[in-house]
């Protein structure tokens, strides 16, 4: 999620849409074999949108943060 984050902070919002690819083929792969779960079982697609969400909400973080960095910048006062 922090790369996420740092997604969002750079703008980087192809980059943000494959480590989100990434994390899901993961976290389904993780599902099937360590925990035996089906990947559309009502328990695994919440667990993916969950997942899925916390990676957005991560990466708008990000993104706000990095808008409101750029602005303070933007509007210092140089002597």
């Amino acid at each position: 999620m922090l790369i996420c984050a740092a997604c969002g902070y750079a703008g980087q919002l192809k980059l943000f849409a494959l480590i989100a690819a990434i994390g899901i083929v993961g976290n389904a792969v993780w599902m099937r074999l360590a925990l035996g779960f089906s990947p559309i079982s009502g328990n695994a697609l919440m667990a993916h949108v969950s997942a899925m969400l916390f990676a957005l909400s991560s990466c708008g973080f990000g993104w706000i943060l990095g808008r409101f960095i750029r602005q303070w910048h933007e509007s210092r006062v140089e002597e």
